[in-house]
């Protein structure tokens, strides 16, 4: 049985939740939306 480190599991939980849609109404400073795909690509880098 293989382990996880608790950024591995965080890296998926926030990837299933921007799969599920629940950073789309996330709204950047200058009001326009911003694109959840974009913020975890960046966040992961």
């Amino acid at each position: 049985m293989g382990f996880r480190t608790s950024a591995e599991i965080n890296e998926e939980r926030y990837a299933l939740k921007a799969l599920r849609g629940d950073f789309e109404r996330i709204i950047s400073r200058d009001g326009v939306h911003a694109d959840p795909t974009a913020a975890f690509a960046a966040a992961n880098q």
